[in-house]
Formats: C-alpha cells, sequence, structure tokens
C-alpha cells in the first residue's frame, strides 16, 4: 500500500483543530474524550463485564446481552439492532453462534469468509449487510480493541482513497477475510503513522476516532491552494458486446446473445434495467458478470418486504444525534458521484443492482429515484435533498439494475415504473438444460421431468446445480446417483409445483409418471399430492 504523506500530515492537522486542547492519545485533553472517547470506553466495560463472560455459553443469551449493551453507541443503525431482535428464535441462536466462532476463531480472516454468506442468508429478510458487517466488525473491536478496529465503509473507503489511493472495501458491504485482512492492516499502518507523529494512539479506537473525524467537515478549514488545471483525460474505450459475451460465457453463464445484447444497449441508454424471470435463470450472475467484464465498480442491495419509504433504501436522520446514517446503498452512490466530480468522462461506472426488489413496493421505497431518473431526461446529474440536510445526487456514471419474480410473494408493478426502466425477461429452454446436464448419467431423465414441470414450476440452472452438487455428495459414500436424484426431485422439484391451475396438475401428474417405475420416494410424495389435489383442487407440496 503506497502511503501519501502529504494527506497524512493535512489529516493530523484536521484533527488537531477539530479538538483545540488536544496533545496526544495519552493526554486527549477534555473534548475529544467527551465527543470520542468516554462513550467507547463505556461500551468496552460492558462488553468485559455482560458479554465476554457469555462467549462460551448459549449463542442466544450471548446474542442478547450484545444487543444490550448496543444502546450505548452510535454508529451502528440503531434500526439494526431494533430488527434484529425481531428474528426468530431459531435465526437468532443461528446468528449469535456465527458471532461466537468469529471471536474464538484462531484464523479471524477466514472465519470471516465463513461468517459474510452465512449471516448473510440467515438474516437478509431481518437487516442489511451493511448491519450484518457493522456487527461483527464493532464485536470484534470490543473484543481486542488493540487489534481489530471498526469501521462503516464510508469510513474505509474515504481514509483509505485519501492516504493510498485505494478504495479498501473493492466487493461492496458485505465484508469477507480478503477484505477484512486489507482493512486491519490498512489500520495498523495507519496507527504506525500516528505514532511516529507522536500522536501515541492506545489501541485501535484511537485510530478509529482519528479516520473517524477525517469524514467530518473540519471546524477551521485549511486553505487550499488553487490546483493547475488539468486536461480532461480521454473516457476509456468502452469494451465491445463481442468482448463482454466472451467474458461472461467464460465465467459459465448459459445465456443467448440477444439477451444479453438487449442488456448492454439498455445499460448504454437508459441505465436502469429490470431482469424478470423465474428464479435461478441468473439474473443477479448477469448484472454481476456485466459490471466486471465492463470494468464498472458493483454492489447488490438485498430488498427486504418490509422497506415501504426511501429511508429504508438510504438511511436516516437521527434527531438525537442530529446526523444523517446513510446505508451501504447511498454510500454506493455517494461513490459514484465523488469519482464522477473527478474524473468526469474518465470516470469508471458504478452499477447497482436490487435483488428481488420488488419483495416490497418498488414505487414506494424507490419514489425519489424514480423521480430522479425522470430528471435525468434535463439534468445529466440531477440532485434532490434528504432529511436533515444530507443530499443524493445521480451522476451520470452510475448505472441501476433490478432482478425481479413474480409470484404470490411479491408485488406487481405502477406504469411509472416501467415508463423509466427498461424490462428484460430471463428464460430457460430444452437446449439451454440440455448442454448445462451434458455428461451426467441422470440427464435424460432430469430433461425429461423439466419438460413435464415447465408449464407450471420451471426450474433454472441453480436448481440443476444444487442437483448435481447433492449426487456429486452422495456419490462419495457409494450411493447411486438415482437414489440421490430420487431424492432431490421430492427435495428440489416438487416442492415447485402449486396452484389451481390446470398446467400445475398436468405437470404433476407428468412427473408422477416418470417417477412411478424407478424413483419410488418421488413417486409415493407425488401419489400424496395428487390424492389433495383431487380432493381440493389445489395442487400442493404440503
Amino acid at each position: 500500500m503506497a502511503w501519501n504523506q502529504k494527506a497524512f500530515e493535512s489529516a493530523c492537522r484536521k484533527f488537531r483543530d477539530y479538538f483545540s486542547d488536544f496533545e496526544d492519545f495519552e493526554h486527549p485533553g477534555e473534548e475529544y474524550i467527551q465527543v470520542e472517547r468516554a462513550y467507547k470506553d463505556e461500551l468496552i466495560e460492558l462488553y468485559n463485564n455482560e458479554v465476554r463472560p457469555a462467549l462460551d455459553g448459549p449463542p442466544a443469551e450471548f446474542l442478547e446481552k450484545y444487543e444490550a449493551i448496543l444502546k450505548h453507541q452510535n454508529q451502528i443503525d440503531w434500526r439494526t439492532v431494533n430488527d434484529l431482535k425481531k428474528a426468530a428464535e431459531k435465526d437468532r441462536e443461528a446468528f449469535g453462534q456465527l458471532l461466537q466462532t468469529v471471536l474464538l476463531a484462531e484464523n479471524t480472516p477466514k472465519a470471516m469468509t465463513d461468517y459474510g454468506p452465512k449471516a448473510a442468508k440467515l438474516m437478509a429478510p431481518h437487516i442489511n449487510r451493511a448491519g450484518i458487517r457493522g456487527l461483527v466488525s464493532m464485536l470484534l473491536m470490543l473484543h481486542k480493541p488493540g487489534q481489530f478496529m471498526y469501521g462503516i465503509l464510508t469510513l474505509w473507503q474515504d481514509v483509505g482513497e485519501r492516504f493510498i489511493d485505494d478504495q479498501l472495501l473493492k466487493k461492496g458491504s458485505l465484508i469477507d477475510g480478503e477484505e477484512f485482512g486489507r482493512c486491519q492492516t490498512f489500520a495498523v499502518q495507519v496507527r504506525e503513522a500516528l505514532d511516529r507523529a507522536g500522536f501515541r494512539p492506545r489501541d485501535m479506537i484511537d485510530v478509529q476516532s482519528f479516520m473517524y473525524v477525517l469524514t467530518r467537515e473540519p471546524s477551521s478549514p485549511e486553505p487550499e491552494p488553487e490546483p493547475e488545471p488539468k486536461p480532461a483525460p480521454d473516457p476509456p474505450a468502452k469494451p465491445s458486446i463481442a468482448s463482454i459475451s466472451k467474458y461472461i460465457k467464460s465465467q459459465g453463464m448459459r445465456i443467448d446473445e440477444r439477451t444479453l445484447r438487449r442488456y448492454h444497449y439498455a445499460m448504454r441508454t437508459r441505465g436502469f434495467v429490470i431482469l424478470a424471470g423465474p428464479s435461478g435463470t441468473g439474473k443477479t450472475w448477469l448484472t454481476k458478470l456485466y459490471a466486471e467484464a465492463v470494468g464498472a465498480k458493483y454492489t447488490a442491495a438485498p430488498v427486504a418486504p418490509n422497506w415501504a419509504a426511501n429511508e429504508d433504501l438510504l438511511g436516516y436522520f437521527n434527531p438525537i444525534d442530529q446526523k444523517f446514517h446513510a446505508s451501504a446503498f447511498l454510500e454506493f452512490i455517494d461513490r459514484a458521484a465523488a469519482s464522477w466530480d473527478k474524473h468526469r468522462g474518465g470516470a469508471p461506472e458504478f452499477h447497482l443492482t436490487l435483488d428481488e426488489m420488488n419483495l416490497a413496493r418498488i414505487e414506494h421505497y424507490f419514489s425519489l429515484f424514480l423521480s430522479l431518473m425522470e430528471q435525468r431526461r434535463e439534468d445529466a446529474s440531477p440532485e434532490t435533498e434528504l432529511t436533515g440536510g444530507r443530499t443524493v445526487r445521480i451522476p451520470p456514471n452510475l448505472k441501476f439494475a433490478g432482478t425481479v419474480n413474480m409470484d404470490e410473494t411479491t408485488h406487481g408493478f405502477a406504469d411509472k415504473v416501467f415508463d423509466r426502466a427498461q424490462l428484460i425477461e430471463l428464460s430457460i429452454d430444452k437446449a439451454a438444460v440440455k448442454a448445462h446436464l451434458e455428461g451426467k448419467p441422470y440427464a435424460s431423465d432430469l430433461l425429461d421431468i423439466w419438460e413435464k414441470t415447465e408449464p407450471s414450476g420451471p426450474f433454472g440452472f441453480r436448481v440443476l446445480d444444487d442437483i448435481a452438487a447433492y449426487i456429486a455428495e452422495a456419490e462419495k459414500d457409494g450411493v447411486d446417483w438415482q437414489e440421490a436424484l430420487d431424492d432431490q426431485i421430492v427435495g428440489k422439484i416438487l416442492p415447485k409445483l402449486r396452484g389451481i391451475e390446470p398446467e400445475a396438475a398436468e405437470a404433476l401428474q407428468g412427473v408422477a409418471a416418470l417417477t412411478a417405475e424407478r424413483f419410488p420416494l418421488a413417486s409415493a410424495k407425488c401419489a400424496v399430492m395428487r390424492r389433495r389435489q383431487q380432493a381440493t383442487d389445489v395442487v400442493s407440496f404440503f
């Protein structure tokens, strides 16, 4: 990591200006103690007295004690803590166990890599990814304040760009082991620089306070000399559709050329694309691979069913501490705007995906952006003000995508959503399924079942991959692939058959015929479902 000493020295002056009676962290003065340190020391004491003794105890009890002390801090969104308390008891217990595992691990980066996706899958219905990252990061700092530093996404991004010209969290808000290690290495580098500058930080809490102050407006700003005008850089060459297609297919995704072209042109023109289609067809994967192919920064924000207002997406103004607490979504948009201001036509694109965006009503939580997108026709970089004086701006290098499923758990679209977006439907056909199953001993059987279920309960590549992984694991223990496929017909395919439509009954009848001779478990379950359907006229797994 190349170090920008000039930026660091400027930051040191800003910090001393912010706290007028500050000498060093061993003699910090009353202002620093009251503003930054006192509540953190109180939190450490509470952790040591209340939470640490529960570390080896029941996970749910450990999590409850951790939640209880979080009211004494002002950095993790209070709604994250409230929403966490609403989770089901089994989810809370599993999440508490994940946190305990990270704290007790000998290899913390590896534990963070394991924690990220598991916690996201477990807690996605309750808290967002920024909250998932913040809860474990704060906990690590409380557990070992001399070793680990807590920081929100904007802190790592802002200070990282100042001191080493690097965006430390390149993959977005769900931190993994590699990113965790990179951030902690940077924190150690800042601590060592502070020592050399005579600041004498006592622990990572002092380092975190130093970095956090830099993200605020200075009390007495240092005048900056007028920069020499520089010629605008040439815009980077945009990759061709052929090179984009080559990259995406090299990553194993199956997509026809016309669908890819439609997505490409829609992103180039409208900048807001909605991808619809059955679950497992690769909608979210396409947005990620396309962003990688064009060299864009990328993040995905999972939409929660309880989102009802712009604040759920962007963050909120807290009247108690008089601060706006931005979401990871808004922080990503701010990065895009800052990049555009700095590089203009040479700025990289930023692609932001709303995953399963119609789990909540789009015209409610996304209304502000629908309005700004309409303003893009007149203003290339429209801006609006949020509560508490915070602003949000959509720069030209920011592109949006959304993935949607259409079933009984989702909401429809208002016309104004379609007016402002390009809609593309991803589908899966027999040829693609056949190609995906090529070389598998069960390819013919699974393809026949797919044909029978496609009109009613189609399943996509994700289900095919899950089945393949299950069968491969079973075969390691000597289980015949036919028996393993029988398991998967029941576990992955039959639950998709449901409803009162004739197609559902016909699909069930077709699968029953295909499984009658060779797949006893599936055949028995089909028989139960058919009897229930004949009695109620409803196809249902349960």
